[in-house]
C-alpha cells in the first residue's frame, strides 16, 4: 500500500508589476483662472498663434491686446509690441508651442536671455539634423540614378556637384545663422481653441518615424488598432485616432483618399495630439472632392442649422410689426435699388440718389438689418459667429446664416417691405464734398433689382432692359444710377490725385454645367 501523498505547498503569484506612468512630454499649462490672472498683473501677454507651414518648429505670436503699462514694467521691451505694430513674439520649437496649434489663442510667457538660448540652439540643432538628413536623401537619389543608368554621366555629375554645392552654401548660411528674433515666448495656457475645426488630410498605417525613434511607450500604449492622420497643411501636427472610428473602406489608407478630423484633445504625455474621424472627402481630382477639401482645410462649416437654430427664426410669411415701423424713419417711398450679380439671391445692400433743391445730392446706403433677427447669445447668434461670413466657392456658397433670412427676410427683393439699417449723405456733386449725414434704423422698399449689366446700360444711356420692372418711374432710375457714376468719378479722381494706386487685377469668371462642373471660363469685365 502506498503512503498517502502530500500537496506541496505553493506560493501565491507574485503581484503584477504596477505599469509604469507615461513620461510627461510638454509643460503642464496653467489652469484658465491662472493665467486671467497672470494676463491681469501684465505676467504674461496673449495673441494668436501662426505657425510656419514649411517649417512647424517656428511659430510666432501677434499679440492681440497691446501690453499694458504692468506688462511693459515687467519687460520693457514690450514696448512697441501692440496691436497692428507688426511685431511678433517668437516661438521656438515643439517643446516652446506646448501643444498649441495655429489660430489658438494663447497665453505666453516671455523667455528669459537664457531660456531663449537654450531653446533657440536646440532648434537650430533639429533643423540642422533635418536639413542633414534632407541632403543625404537628395544625395542617395542621385546615386540610385547613376547606377540605373550604368554610370555617371557628365551631367550627373554636375548635378552632384551642383548638390554639394548648394549644401555647402546652405551650411555656411546655417553657420552665419539668420536674424535671431527680439522676443522669445513659450505657450504657457490655450485660452481659446475651436474644438469644432475639422483639418483635412490622409491616413496612414505607419507611424511617423519620430515616434518610433522616441516615444516607443506611447507607441505600445497606441496599440495596432490606431491610424495617423496627416494634414494637408504643414502648420498642423499629425494626429493617432482609433482604427475602429474610421470607415471600413478608408483603412486600406489609400495614398489618394482623403478624409477630414476634429482634434479631441492633446495630453502633456502624449507626442501628438488624438484625433476624431469626421467625413471622408474623396480622392484627390474631382471638383466634389478638392471642393470638400479647400472647405475642410480653411475650417469652413457645411453643416446645416440645428434644431435650436430655427426655432430662433420667426415663422414664414411674416410682416413688420406696427412697433417697429413706428420706431424706424420710413423711407420706402424713396427711390431705393440693389445692384449685384445677375445670379445673386442675397440682396444685403441697396442704393439710392436723389437731387435736393439747391443742387446737392442725397445719397443713401442701405444694409439689411440682420441684428434684428439675431439676437445676442441665442442659438441663431453661435451658428452666425462661428461661420463669421458667407463663403463663395466657384459652383455654390456656404451662407452665414440660415436660407430663410438670408435669401428673404434679410434680402432687400424689389417690391417687400424690408428692415435696414441706413446712411444718408449730403454731398456737393462738383467735389465729393460731404456737407451731412445721418445714421438710423429704417424701413425701405427696394424698386428693383438690377444686374451690374443692366446698371452699365443705364451709365451708358441706352436705358434699363425691358425684363426689369420697377415700382418707380424708369427715367428716375436711370437718373440715380448716371447721378451716382459722376459722383464716383468724381471721388475716384480725388483720390488719385491723393496719391491711390489702381490696381486691376484680371479675375476669372468660370462658366459651369448642370452639374456644377467648369466647361469654359473668360475674363471678368470691369464695369464702371
Amino acid at each position: 500500500m502506498e503512503p498517502p501523498t502530500t500537496a506541496t505547498p505553493t506560493a501565491p503569484p507574485a503581484a503584477a508589476a504596477p505599469a509604469r506612468p507615461p513620461p510627461q512630454i510638454y509643460e503642464s499649462h496653467y489652469s484658465a483662472s491662472h493665467a486671467r490672472k497672470l494676463l491681469a498683473s501684465g505676467a504674461l501677454v496673449r495673441g494668436v498663434l501662426r505657425v510656419n507651414p514649411k517649417n512647424r518648429a517656428d511659430a510666432y505670436v501677434a499679440l492681440d491686446e497691446t501690453p499694458g503699462s504692468r506688462a511693459v514694467q515687467n519687460a520693457p521691451e514690450l514696448l512697441g509690441y501692440g496691436v497692428g505694430t507688426g511685431n511678433d513674439v517668437y516661438v521656438c520649437g515643439d517643446a516652446c508651442r506646448n501643444r498649441a496649434v495655429a489660430g489658438d489663442v494663447v497665453a505666453i510667457r516671455l523667455l528669459s536671455k537664457k531660456e531663449a538660448a537654450r531653446a533657440y540652439k536646440a532648434n537650430r540643432l533639429a533643423d540642422d539634423r533635418r536639413k542633414d538628413k534632407m541632403t543625404a536623401q537628395r544625395r542617395a537619389r542621385l546615386a540610385g540614378m547613376s547606377e540605373q543608368m550604368g554610370a555617371a554621366t557628365e551631367t550627373e555629375s554636375a548635378a552632384t556637384e551642383a548638390e554639394s554645392a548648394a549644401t555647402e552654401t546652405e551650411s555656411a548660411a546655417t553657420a552665419t545663422g539668420p536674424r535671431i528674433p527680439e522676443l522669445f515666448g513659450t505657450v504657457v495656457s490655450i485660452i481659446i481653441h475651436d474644438d469644432d475645426r475639422t483639418y483635412a488630410g490622409s491616413l496612414s498605417a505607419v507611424p511617423p518615424p519620430a515616434i518610433v525613434k522616441r516615444h516607443a511607450q506611447f507607441l505600445r500604449s497606441a496599440g495596432r488598432d490606431v491610424l495617423w492622420f496627416r494634414p494637408l497643411s504643414g502648420e498642423i501636427p499629425i494626429m493617432a485616432l482609433p482604427a475602429g472610428d474610421v470607415p471600413a473602406e478608408l483603412r486600406g489608407c489609400k495614398r489618394n483618399e482623403y478624409c477630414s478630423v476634429r482634434m479631441r484633445g492633446w495630453a502633456a504625455t502624449e507626442p501628438v495630439p488624438r484625433a476624431t474621424f469626421v467625413e471622408a472627402l474623396g480622392g484627390r481630382g474631382s471638383i466634389e472632392a478638392e471642393t470638400l477639401l479647400i472647405l475642410a482645410e480653411n475650417g469652413v462649416i457645411t453643416a446645416p442649422a440645428t434644431p435650436g437654430v430655427l426655432r430662433c427664426l420667426p415663422a414664414v410669411p411674416w410682416t413688420i410689426p406696427r412697433a417697429d415701423l413706428a420706431r424706424r424713419t420710413d423711407l420706402r417711398a424713396r427711390c431705393v435699388f440693389t445692384i449685384d450679380p445677375a445670379s445673386a439671391r442675397d440682396l444685403d445692400d441697396a442704393v439710392s440718389c436723389e437731387r435736393l433743391p439747391g443742387g446737392r445730392l442725397l445719397v443713401g446706403v442701405h444694409i439689411a438689418d440682420v441684428s434684428y433677427f439675431v439676437r445676442p447669445g441665442t442659438a441663431l447668434d453661435d451658428h452666425a459667429l462661428a461661420r463669421a461670413t458667407t463663403t463663395y466657392m466657384v459652383q455654390r456658397a456656404y451662407p452665414m446664416l440660415p436660407a430663410v433670412l438670408c435669401e428673404d427676410l434679410c434680402s432687400l427683393g424689389p417690391g417687400v417691405d424690408r428692415l435696414a439699417f441706413s446712411v444718408l449723405w449730403e454731398m456737393d456733386p462738383a467735389s465729393g464734398a460731404v456737407c451731412a449725414t445721418w445714421f438710423g434704423r429704417s424701413v425701405i422698399r427696394s424698386a428693383c433689382k438690377l444686374s451690374y449689366d443692366d446698371a452699365q446700360a443705364a451709365i451708358e444711356g441706352r436705358g434699363l432692359p425691358a425684363a426689369v420692372s420697377c415700382s418707380h418711374a424708369r427715367a428716375d432710375v436711370e437718373s440715380a444710377i448716371r447721378q451716382l457714376d459722376a459722383l464716383a468719378r468724381v471721388l475716384r479722381r480725388r483720390r488719385f490725385d491723393g496719391g491711390a494706386l489702381s490696381l486691376n487685377n484680371v479675375r476669372l469668371a468660370f462658366e459651369l454645367d448642370a452639374a456644377g462642373a467648369p466647361v469654359g471660363c473668360r475674363q471678368y469685365p470691369i464695369r464702371d
